[in-house]
């Protein structure tokens, strides 16, 4: 899956930006934050620990408190 979709953005340089991926545990949780690192972008995952019980548990969108602290955080690195 990771291949399909590197070859369906192939040409996409995502270089030079700093990303936040709340995965919110989901079944994306290690192909989102490897296929954007290999599209060249630095990521920052969260929430990337999928168990089969716990997707969208205190994260995704319904629960955006870590991923805008971490936004926050981070945004304060580029002063």
């Amino acid at each position: 899956y990771e291949d399909w979709l590197l070859a369906r953005f192939a040409g996409l340089s995502l270089r030079g930006l700093r990303l936040v991926a709340d995965c919110a545990h989901g079944s994306a949780s290690a192909t989102a934050p490897a296929v954007l690192r290999a599209l060249g972008a630095q990521v920052a995952a969260l929430c990337d620990r999928p168990d089969g019980r716990n997707i969208n548990e205190g994260c995704g969108s319904t629960h955006l408190g870590a991923l805008k602290a971490a936004v926050a955080q981070r945004a304060g690195a580029c002063d």
